[in-house]
């Protein structure tokens, strides 16, 4: 799996949508899309905001195992 598709997992099991994640960590909507779409990756700055927004390690999201 991509970063697009744990994203898309994690925002599902919290039933939350793109535009809350937008507005929960102050990251531009179309940035979040551009991710779920795979066309880009997030900076690391933005990864860390999410993990602690989403209560999930980065090494999950990454997919670094």
């Amino acid at each position: 799996m991509s970063f697009g598709s744990q994203l898309k997992i994690a925002l599902s099991n919290r039933g939350l949508t793109q535009r809350d994640l937008a507005f929960m960590c102050d990251i531009t909507e179309s940035n979040i899309s551009r991710w779920f779409m795979n066309k880009t990756s997030p900076h690391i700055q933005d990864v860390v905001k999410i993990c602690k927004t989403l209560n999930c390690s980065a090494d999950w999201l990454l997919e670094i195992k």
